[in-house]
């Protein structure tokens, strides 16, 4: 990607002043510069940014040395450049609730504090203006008004924005060239959505945050939510409406009203639905003969299958060690490496709303000659009908001297941890990826080689890493987990998985060993006791079912834990129905 350069470029100055700005398809722009008067021959400066490959689809110059990137779904960005050093680094960001996303084209007028882009949106496409005099982190662009383009085409974000003779020129592809002159006018425009409300699914007893923004000054417009129709009172007239402890009966339409002396609009009528909490768990130990992975039927009842071309991943005979508190290791484990196919492992259901956690231990026995790094071992995925795969929260390793970092990400970005391993060491990693109500927000975290007392604990502990904000790249649900391997400079020569669980828990998979804390049950007149000992069981949870399935589905006992004696006793009630207990940390 940053071979390919010139899709989109901007110059200023003249004669041997002229800067000419030209960014590549990946992290790198450049600055040209001619070397004499004749402008036959221009010096290029690479400057090295800290954006996201393809988030410069469209760039400007700012005031001074600085310069704007934008591209259709990625934030825009100013950054600050130093020709000597070589580097750009941003220094504002405007999120999608900050600057309208699908706005690709943009140009900064700095003479006049001016910020024009074009928006590919729905239905007609826009060129919007907006004041841009007082930017900073906490005040994002101004703005000031909107024009549609004439023609309902297929929307497509390329295009270019020039200011000459007075005019500001707007290209955009299929939509021809518009020319608007500059004004000033007290006039309002009346508001419209660049931010509309998402709704989604949720666990009951969790919370939601619904957000919706639309174009114009904040203090000139006014919101009113509605739930069901009926417009929610007490204070719901903000941009975001949070809904805290949610109930299965709080699942309902929401939408909500932007309105100013200009005009009103209705935002877009989104579903809200809370469920019961599930349990979610796989647990595989590889416990095959040795041979091929694909097309073996794991304990979940799913099939491993392969894509791409080259070498399958083999079972091979032998464990690898886990942490002392884990239960030990069964069966064999999994290897691959280099050029080869990616084994892939449908979960049987999918997750698509709070988090979902992986366990497994891995070495790297070599990491070849070849071996250039940001390599992908594995990753949760969401795959399709037709075979292909989206991979995020992806475990990713890097060359560090000898040695190798062990970090986490996404396709368009990673972040490593500084701790460096050799080819041998083997490493206990949890990753989780976070279903995060709105878009351009789920998250991807690792821990690596977690403290073991964490183990089993009902909440999550801090993670090793963060990894970059999943911005354009969430994914819709997650059904698939991937052992990855590509080609012998992506991917370490000879890896090496054991113990994979993933569930949406993180005490499930981080099961503990220990004394068996013994669980009882006994008839007392119209009713069943339920015991097992205080001594030892702190963090316990008795939880029951309804069926013993593949998966089955826990759910904790709500009945009052009291103690008598030294045991913890629930007492229930009989039914005709069936039931199955068990005590879970």
């Amino acid at each position: 990607s940053n071979g390919r350069w010139g899709d989109t470029m901007v110059a200023r100055g003249a004669g041997i002043n002229t800067e000419i700005l030209i960014s590549s398809q990946g992290t790198l722009a450049a600055i040209l510069r001619p070397t004499d008067e004749t402008m036959t021959t221009f010096t290029a400066t690479t400057l090295v940014t800290d954006i996201s490959s393809g988030s410069a689809a469209a760039i400007c110059f700012g005031a001074g040395n600085t310069f704007w990137t934008k591209a259709n779904g990625f934030a825009l960005r100013r950054l600050n450049y130093d020709l000597g050093l070589g580097t750009a680094t941003t220094d504002l960001t405007f999120v999608s609730t900050e600057f309208p996303t699908r706005i690709s084209p943009i140009l900064h007028i700095p003479s006049s504090n001016l910020f024009v882009g074009v928006e590919v949106a729905p239905g007609f496409d826009f060129v919007k203006l907006y004041d841009v005099a007082n930017v900073s982190q906490a005040n994002p662009p101004d703005f000031l008004d909107r024009e549609s383009y004439t023609t309902n085409l297929s929307n497509f974000s390329a295009g270019q924005i020039l200011h000459s003779e007075g005019r500001v020129w707007a290209l955009n592809t299929e939509h021809g060239i518009r020319a608007f002159t500059l004004e000033v006018t007290n006039e309002l425009v009346s508001p419209s959505f660049f931010a509309q409300p998402v709704g989604g699914t949720v666990v009951a007893g969790t919370n939601f945050t619904l957000t919706a923004i639309a174009d114009g000054v904040p203090a000139e417009i006014s919101y009113q939510w509605f739930y069901n129709q009926t417009n929610l009172l007490g204070g719901e007239t903000n941009t975001s409406l949070v809904l805290t402890n949610l109930e299965i009966e709080d699942s309902g339409q929401f939408s909500v009203v932007a309105s100013n002396s200009a005009g009103a609009i209705t935002s877009s009528i989104v579903t809200l639905s809370v469920v019961a909490d599930s349990i979610f768990y796989v647990y595989e130990p590889f416990n095959y003969a040795p041979g091929q992975l694909t097309g073996v039927t794991a304990p979940s009842g799913q099939d491993w299958i392969t894509s791409g071309s080259g070498d399958h991943s083999q079972i091979a005979p032998g464990s690898l060690s886990v942490p002392a508190e884990l239960p030990a290791s069964l069966g064999n484990s999994v290897t691959n490496g280099g050029i080869g196919r990616a084994s892939r492992l449908t979960l049987g259901s999918s997750q698509s709303i709070g988090s979902i956690y992986a366990s497994l231990a891995f070495r790297i026995n070599s990491l070849g000659e070849t071996f250039a790094g940001n390599g992908l071992l594995a990753s949760f995925a969401n795959t399709n009908a037709s075979g292909g795969s989206e991979q995020q929260a992806r475990i990713v390793v890097q060359k560090s001297g000898a040695g190798y970092n062990v970090g986490v990400g996404r396709v368009n970005g990673y972040l490593y941890d500084t701790n460096v391993f050799m080819e041998g060491d083997t490493v206990f990693v949890v990753v989780s990826y976070t279903f995060v109500p709105g878009t351009d927000n789920d998250e991807a975290r690792i821990w690596i080689n977690p403290d073991p007392s964490t183990f089993g604990n009902a909440e999550a502990p801090t993670p090793t890493l963060v990894g970059p904000v999943l911005t354009t790249d969430d994914l819709p649900l997650i059904n698939a987990w991937s052992f990855r391997q590509s080609t012998a400079a992506n991917t370490p020569a000879e890896n090496q998985y054991d113990e994979l669980r993933i569930a949406n828990k993180w005490s499930l998979v981080t099961p503990v060993t220990g004394a068996d804390i013994a669980l009882s049950i006994a008839k007392s007149g119209d009713s069943i006791v339920l015991s097992w000992p205080t001594a030892g069981s702190q963090g316990f949870i008795l939880e029951s079912a309804s069926a013993l399935a593949n998966p089955t589905i826990w759910g904790d006992v709500a009945e009052t834990v009291e103690v008598q004696g030294a045991n913890n006793t629930v007492t229930l009630g009989i039914s005709s129905n069936p039931a199955f207990y068990r005590l879970k940390k």
